[in-house]
């Protein structure tokens, strides 16, 4: 199966906009404290979970292989919370697991949205071979 970093690049994007946006609306609509981590984490998964499943939904052959190269490079991307003073290195070492949780819920409910085709076109590779059915003259 050959990466589309094209596509892997832009479900990234989806989900790390749809959790940014949130965390600024909880930003500004709650006064720092608990309530507010609390409501940060709940809109941070949800969002997560919306954006896996516009990302699976989207890709409709290799999905889980995909979203799990999406869901590593949402990881890698959130270094820039360490950065930002927003997490530390544990939090974001240990923020793994949930973000692979996350896309296995978002991406089995892409799969209540949009089934896997049941004859997937291969194009090219040895995939291609067993793929294409035998022409018999």
């Amino acid at each position: 199966m050959k990466t589309s970093w094209k596509a892997v690049v832009r479900d990234v994007f989806i989900i790390c906009f749809l959790t940014f946006i949130a965390g600024l609306v909880v930003g500004k609509s709650f006064a720092p404290g608990p309530a507010q981590f609390k409501v940060f984490v709940l809109s941070n998964l949800f969002f997560q979970i919306a954006g896996f499943t516009i990302g699976g939904s989207i890709t409709k052959t290799y999905r889980i292989k995909h979203l799990l190269i999406v869901a590593i490079g949402v990881w890698i991307v959130n270094v820039s919370n360490i950065i930002s003073g927003v997490s530390t290195f544990t939090m974001w070492l240990v923020s793994l697991p949930s973000t692979l949780l996350m896309m296995l819920i978002g991406g089995g409910l892409s799969f209540l949205f949009v089934p896997t085709p049941k004859t997937a076109h291969v194009t090219s590779g040895s995939d291609a071979e067993q793929a294409t059915p035998k022409q018999t003259g």
